[in-house]
């Protein structure tokens, strides 16, 4: 999938959460209070309705023991024009 927008964005990195969590066989209501978001929050997440800020995306990769590099990677990189 090539990421070309902030929605792009939001759905595949709620995909990479959802799957991270299932993986680990973590319940949303285990890990919410770790996260300091709702339930519903994390479910906004990992439909990709919403993107969450740093602190939460911090919070995510240490509880689900993903590594920051691998949502970094998922952001698109800024039109790189030659001069």
């Amino acid at each position: 999938m090539k990421i070309t927008s902030k929605s792009d964005f939001c759905r595949l990195f709620g995909i990479t959460v959802r799957r991270a969590r299932l993986k680990k066989g973590m319940r949303t209501p285990a890990i919410t209070p770790h996260i300091g978001i709702s339930r519903y929050g994390l479910h906004l997440i990992e439909k990709g309705e919403t993107a969450p800020g740093f602190l939460t995306v911090c919070r995510l990769a240490k509880i689900l023991e993903i590594d920051l590099n691998e949502f970094v990677d998922l952001a698109p990189a800024p039109d790189a024009k030659e001069k």
